[in-house]
This record gives C-alpha cells, structure tokens and sequence, in this order.
C-alpha cells in the first residue's frame, strides 16, 4: 500500500512538471515607471535630453499639457527632435535587448503610442528582429500612424519559430508642434495561450453601427453574444468577421445626437478561452448639421508666451436650441465637443489654454483642444464637421491683405463683422476694439456683436433699352457704407433669355466701394445690334456673394432688349376688323409708364390697367371715349 501510495505521489509531481512547462510563461515589460516591474532593459540613442526653455524633449516624463501616460504616472515623450539641445534630422530610437523565447510556443509583443501634429516628412514606426544580434535591418521598418490623438495599441506579429525577440522604436520630427509619446511595450511568452485578448481600436463607423478591433481571434460564441456589450440601448445584434478577430454591433435604433454614450465590453473569449480584461469606450456621435459659424480667432496675442491665450469662438446661428455633442473641431487643432446644448446666439470657446484663458477672460468657460497646439501665426485652416466627416464650416485665416493685419501679435483678435457674412473671406473680418484688463490685448469671447453692414442694391428693378444704344450701365447704389471696403458680385440669371456675345457683353462683374468714396457704380453692359430679326429678350442681372456687406431691397435687375429690326406690323388689306383712333389717357410725361393686366367692366363700362412702373393701378371711364 505505500509503494502504491508513493508510486501515485510520483505520477501527480510528473503531471504537474509538464503542466508547469505546458503554461510557463516569462513577461518582459516596460511602462518607465522606473520600478522592478520595469524589466525589459532598452537604450535610448541619442541619450535622453529635456530642455524646457526650447521645448525640445526625448525622455521619460509624467503627464504633460499634450499626452498622459497611457498607464501609470510616466512615459516617454519626445518633442521637436529635430534641434540643436541633442537631437536632429534623424530618428531616435529605443532599442529593446535580445529576449531568448526559444522555450516559449506562443509570444505576444504588444506597445502603446500617441502621435499629434505629424506632418509627412515626420515619421514614427518600429522594427523587429527575431536574432539574438546588434544590428537593425531597416527594410523591417513599420510606418505608423501620423496623428492618432489618442493611445493606440500596435500587436507586432512575431513568426512561428523565432528563437528570440528584439525591438527597436523609432521616432523623427522636424517641428515644435509635434509630439509623440511610446509606453507599456510588453512581451508575453508562454506555451499555450495565456494572453486575454485585447481591444485594439473601437470606431463609431454610423448612427447604428460601432466596431471592434481585438488583438486575435475570438471564440464565435462568446464574441457575438450581445450580453458582452453593454452601456448602450438597442444593441440589435453582435457579428464577427470571416477572420475572427472584429466584432460589428449594429443598433436598432440611431444614437441619440450629442448624447455621451459608453459602452463596456467583457466576456469575450480568444479561442483558449481567456477572457478580454473589461474595456470602456467612450463616444458622442452626431451627424446633425447646424449652422455654426467661426466667429472668432486670437491666433496670436502679445505676451511672453502668446500661446497662453489663443482661443477659437463658434457661434450657433440658428434660431432653435442646438446639440453639439460629438461634433468636431479640426484642421490645425483637434477637440471633440462635449455632450453640451448651445442656445440660439450662444458660444463656444475652444483654447489652447482652458485654465489660462478664463482666469483672463473672468465669467467665461472655454473647452481644451486635446494638443494644446498652437494657432499658427501666419495663417491656417480651421473646419467644423459632425461624426459622419460632413462640413459644418471652415476658415482659412490668414495675416495677409484682405484679412486685418493687427491680430498678429499687435493685440487685437480676429472678428466676423456679421454671422451672415462668409467667413472664409477676410475682407469680412476686422480687429477687436474691446477691451480688456490688459490695456495691449483686445477680444470679446463669448460676444458676438452683429456690425449694421452696408447694404448693395440695384438703383431700379428693371430698364427698357434698345438694341442699338450701345454701351449702357446699370446703377448700383451703397448705403451705410460704414466699413473700409465692400463689395458685391454681379451675375447673369440663367432665367435669362438674351445670350451672352450674341446679345450683349458683360464687362464689370464685380462693384466695390471705399468708405472715402461712396459714390454709385456703374457697372457697363455693351450690346450687339444685329440684322436678326427676333422677339425682344430679357437679360437679368444679379447681386451676390457680398463681402462686408448684405443685399439692399433690389438685387436683381431685368434689361429688356428691344430688337430694332422687327418691323411694327402692317394692316392687312379688306380687313374684316376696322379701328379708329379715338382718345388717348395721358400719364405722367416725366417718368416711365407701362399698361399690363388690363380688364374691361361692361356694367361701368370702366378699363383697369396696373401701371407698373408707378405701382398704382389706373381707372379708365370708358362711357364717352
């Protein structure tokens, strides 16, 4: 009975070996926390440098204005790599050493990285090798992403076989808004699967449908089973692809606009049954379109650090309540708007600065674009556009004529003189004159005054002419003209029946006027006498695109063409039908008269007749003609 009893003890140490060998596993990880756990040793070349007073960074840090670590309370972070502080025109690496993980049958290499601000002569990727050697074979290098915003997670495919794992993070910029970060870079090796899976990427593709991008394959089951999604209403149901590692939810029902939404996933299982550690995904969607407008920009203020205080205002122009969660504010800079309502005339301020900017601007609150980047100095794009990509609104701002000079760096900011003007055009903006606690810098966020514009109207709605007057002009008149410039485009109306060079031709299309100077226009309309006999023909003219200025009570303006070579009808010989001239009505001999709509009264045996011309309607007593 003991030999039996020691013969089992025996049998059970051997299983256990074998299943000690069967899932053993080592970690090599590295979140430059500069703690025990961090024991994947790497070297960084150049050597680390910090130099705050040129912004120029490439070391490992706590939390800056740009980038939090993606866990923990450090990472590393690189900043204008291209300088003279240790840096340059070349990439800086991280090289990771040698890991022997010929034991191991299954390994997973896995690391975290933010971008912002990438151009396309910036670059971020990695390399890997599976030897045990020293040298770095560029061809295996991996391009990344330019501008994620946000942390991503990249899996690095590690083949079958490899006796041992190395790798190397590169990093170039060439510019002071460009930033980086790289943290958690771990390697896993194990002899079975002991890896949970991971969600790489969670994108809101439309109003009903969101994916999921996981680090490998899932088990069916458990990936399509609704239950595992939860935080989020009418989840309709779970799908996934033919390569078993994205999950499709599709909702019955659309996301609510604006509305901040969070879904939780957990309970999704690989294919050896791990479980993915619980995971959050934060969104707003929103595909309305509102009218909001760019209405004000202090893209350089004067002070010691101008960046401090630049800001972005948007107004809603609409006349209803607008929800303006999930909308996006982009182009040089980047911020989500959060889940918020703004009312109709209301504001929304977006800075570099949140804290900096309502300690100057008191009583105002401003929202923080996610990079803290700057407002270029000499001019840039800014674009408003809902969760689907389709613009809102977009700025081209510029420090250059027709734009006001004075916002860069000389204290005022930038203002739309109306929310009905276009905004992309500089001649309708102006400097600020409001001030502020400091006597040098001028800006009203959070008020948008509407400047009373000038108004651009056609003198008279329409002018009879003949087809062989030649040269003619068409009065445009200006009011208010309490601007430096204005102006407004002049253009034919396809309801027009005369043809351009064969009618006419149209020499002045544009009218501008000065303050100093508001006298009319007189745009020029040449026309083309012919021998072609034909019926008199209408050329309509139209106001448009007013730049600092809006439309006056007349902006259309009908030429009718008289053709001078129809000749007036004769009578017909033996007619049936014979008239004679009995009496004429006189009208005003000084001004135009017209004849139209005429009907006749049998019983008062009166003739009315509108006269267009002097709006009023004309009574003819027909009793004794």
């Amino acid at each position: 009975m003991t030999q039996s009893f020691y013969k089992l003890l025996f049998l059970k140490t051997l299983l256990l070996l074998f299943a000690n060998q069967a899932f053993a596993q080592q970690t090599r990880f590295q979140g430059f926390e500069q703690t025990l756990d961090d024991n994947w040793i790497f070297a960084a070349s150049p050597t680390a440098y910090n130099v705050p007073a040129s912004e120029d960074f490439w070391t490992d840090t706590t939390a800056t204005n740009q980038i939090s670590p993606a866990s923990g309370s450090r990472f590393w972070y690189m900043l204008d790599l291209e300088n003279t502080a240790g840096g340059g025109p070349f990439f800086h690496t991280l090289s990771f050493a040698p890991v022997d993980v010929s034991a191991f049958s299954n390994n997973t290499l896995t690391f975290k990285y933010y971008t912002i601000g990438y151009e396309a002569a910036d670059s971020i990727g990695y390399i890997l090798e599976t030897d045990n050697g020293t040298t770095w074979d560029f061809s295996k290098y991996v391009d990344l992403n330019r501008n994620t915003l946000a942390w991503t997670t990249v899996e690095v495919p590690i083949p079958a076989g490899a006796q041992f794992v190395r790798l190397r993070l590169l990093a170039q910029q060439n510019g002071g808004s460009d930033y980086a970060g790289f943290d958690d870079v771990q390697l896993v090796s194990a002899n079975g699967d002991i890896v949970a899976p991971e969600v790489l990427n969670a994108k809101v593709l439309n109003a009903t449908t969101i994916q999921l991008a996981f680090s490998e394959k899932l088990d069916a089951t458990t990936a399509e089973n609704t239950a595992n999604y939860t935080g989020v209403a009418n989840l309709a149901s779970a799908s996934l692809n033919a390569s078993g590692d994205t999950v499709t939810l599709t909702f019955s029902a659309p996301f609510v606009n604006g509305q901040a939404n969070t879904l939780a996933v957990a309970g999704v299982q690989d294919l050896a049954g791990n479980a993915n550690a619980p995971f959050a995904f934060p969104f707003i969607f929103n595909n309305s379109t509102p009218k909001l407008v760019i209405t004000e920009i202090n893209y350089n203020p004067p002070s010691t650090d101008p960046d401090l205080l630049e800001f972005i205002e948007i107004y809603n122009a609409e006349t209803q309540p607008v929800a303006i969660g999930g909308l996006q504010l982009g182009g040089l800079v980047n911020l989500t708007f959060p889940e918020l309502t703004l009312q109709p005339g209301g504001t929304f301020l977006a800075a570099a600065y949140k804290a900096e900017c309502e300690a100057f601007f008191t009583g105002q609150t401003f929202y923080q674009w996610n990079n803290s980047q700057a407002l270029t100095n000499g001019g840039n794009t800014l674009v408003v556009r809902n969760s689907e990509g389709t613009l809102i609104d977009t700025v081209q701002y510029d420090d250059a004529f027709p734009w006001p000079l004075e916002p860069d760096g000389l204290g005022p900011s930038a203002e739309l003189l109306s929310p009905n003007l276009d905004n992309n055009d500089g001649a309708n903006w102006k400097a600020s004159t409001t001030a502020t606690s400091d006597p040098g810098i001028f800006a009203s966020p959070g008020s948008v005054t509407v400047v009373t514009l000038p108004t651009i109207g056609f003198a008279t709605p329409r002018t009879l002419v003949q087809e062989n007057d030649g040269s003619i002009t068409v009065q445009v008149n200006v009011n208010n003209m309490n601007v430096p410039f204005a102006e407004a485009k002049l253009r034919v109306i396809s309801a027009s029946t005369a043809i351009a060079g064969e009618d006419y031709v149209l020499f002045d299309t544009v009218v501008t006027f000065l303050q100093f100077d508001t006298d009319p226009a007189l745009p020029a309309v040449i026309l083309i006498d012919d021998s072609d006999i034909r019926n008199s023909r209408y050329l309509i003219l139209q106001l448009t695109d007013f730049v600092a200025a809006e439309a006056g009570s007349v902006v259309e303006h009908v030429l009718l063409i008289n053709d001078d070579d129809t000749p007036a009808p004769q009578p017909q010989a033996n007619s049936p039908i014979s008239l004679s001239h009995l009496s004429s009505f006189f009208v005003d001999p000084t001004t135009d008269a017209t004849a139209e709509i005429s009907a006749y009264d049998p019983l008062s045996k009166r003739l009315f007749t509108t006269n267009i011309e002097q709006n009023q309607l004309e009574i003819i007593d027909f009793k004794n003609p």
